[in-house]
């Protein structure tokens, strides 16, 4: 059936480029140990890295450095826009309100993300491991659907790790956790087929774990969703998933119609795992849409064999309708910040909206990336792209003020003609003004 996730949009860089026609990534990171291609091995960029940690202060990001379990807690704090709490009394016992980490892991416990290793207990220095870690993720994203990971019986556990010859060592209180992750392709396993759950994990597989679960909003089918009708937002990923056995010449392709096509846009080609080694054997194919314009459509796939001019063995079809984002089609000029050494009615700053893309002008650059809003005021950007003119020292900090503000929104609210960006705590950050 189909399954939603709903998180913050994260795009690549040169998707984004080509479609605003700019040429840079913004708030490009620079850490001396991480470069494109040690990011690149995760599917990931140094961009991103930024968005869980912002490194250490000799310009380190050190990512194959172990995380520890208070660590991995705040970075998930940061990934999710967790609200950090202060407890008088607090719930761990070797977590004391002097610890820096202190109200990151209440916050988080809160959330409900995190748990003790034992009663009363966190070990936050202790090296977290994988299952610990993939759990934590999973949890965020079960509620963001608000599903519930004590409902899974033992049969979809067992089914959704079934394919790993070491599930047996994943630990009997997260099992729950660990199949929802493998059902929402927060975590794959290795191409030997195991999980390693008790494995320690790095920084930088730990980045990669919440940024996948912080991908664009998606909507998961499969041959169980046939025939179905559903709704997403412009912005918005489809995944289609499909059982199939290329060993008899027979795959799965899909068929829009050129209107179709101009709604949902697949996105590279479809992943295909086989169900094991075995010769002959069958396996499942991935297809990706994304949502880029607001319509109707139908979203079609065949089963068929290319050369053979008869009717497919199988179709699967979904009537699809992409509806615009809360924000799309507004026009706003800022008109004040958190912030008291300049004036941000001083500099020319615009938001613009459109097609679940913002835009506009940052003072002195002009700026774009994708966005999220939510019905339930949830409010985010994703990775951002900008020229790269260069301004006066005001103007300058100005559009490096607000890049840093607009990354920290996590609400919007629309009172008395106006347009406020919040942090996750409900503290206003930027208020706009309708464009004229």
């Amino acid at each position: 059936m189909a399954r939603y996730r709903v998180k913050t949009m994260i795009a690549s860089c040169v998707a984004l480029a080509l479609f605003l026609g700019l040429g840079s990534a913004a708030l490009a990171a620079s850490f001396s140990d991480v470069n494109a291609a040690t990011a690149g091995s995760y599917g990931i960029s140094p961009e991103e890295l930024a968005r869980i940690s912002s490194g250490y202060p000799d310009g380190t990001w050190q990512p194959w450095r172990l995380v520890t379990r208070a660590e991995f807690t705040k970075m998930a704090d940061t990934a999710f826009a967790i609200p950090m709490a202060n407890p008088s009394t607090p719930t761990f016992t070797d977590v004391d309100p002097g610890d820096h980490f202190y109200t990151y892991i209440e916050g988080a416990h809160v959330a409900g993300l995190v748990k003790g290793v034992a009663v009363g207990v966190f070990a936050p220095s202790s090296p977290i491991t994988r299952e610990q870690a993939i759990a934590i993720a999973a949890r965020q994203v079960a509620a963001d659907e608000d599903f519930k990971l004590s409902g899974m019986t033992e049969d979809e556990i067992t089914a959704a790790l079934g394919r790993f010859s070491d599930a047996s060592s994943i630990s009997r209180g997260l099992r729950p956790e660990v199949a929802f992750a493998v059902t929402r392709h927060l975590v794959e396993g290795t191409k030997a087929g195991v999980l390693t759950p008790q494995a320690m994990i790095t920084r930088v597989a730990a980045a990669a774990l919440l940024l996948r679960a912080m991908e664009p909003s998606a909507l998961w089918l499969d041959e169980s969703d046939n025939g179905t009708a559903v709704s997403v937002k412009v912005g918005s990923t489809i995944k289609v998933v499909l059982t199939g056995n290329p060993t008899t010449g027979y795959g799965w392709t899909p068929a829009l119609s050129e209107a179709d096509a101009k709604i949902l846009q697949q996105q590279g080609d479809p992943e295909y795992v086989p169900d094991s080694n075995l010769i002959g054997a069958g396996g499942t194919y991935t297809f990706t849409f994304l949502a880029i314009a607001t319509g109707d459509a139908q979203l079609k796939l065949v089963y068929l064999r290319p050369w053979e001019s008869v009717p497919p063995l199988k179709t699967f079809s979904v009537s699809v309708k992409v509806e615009k984002q809360p924000l799309d089609g507004t026009s706003w000029r800022l008109e004040g910040w958190s912030v008291d050494s300049l004036s941000a009615g001083d500099f020319t700053i615009t938001a613009t909206f459109k097609d679940g893309q913002i835009s506009g002008q940052a003072a002195v650059n002009s700026y774009g990336g994708p966005y999220t809003a939510g019905p339930d005021d949830r409010f985010s950007v994703g990775t951002l792209v900008h020229t790269l003119m260069a301004g006066s020292e005001p103007a300058m900090r100005a559009e490096n003020l607000y890049y840093e503000l607009l990354g920290q929104a996590r609400k919007y609210q629309l009172t008395s003609g106006k347009l406020t960006l919040t942090d996750a705590n409900g503290n206003e950050l930027l208020i706009f003004k309708p464009a004229s």
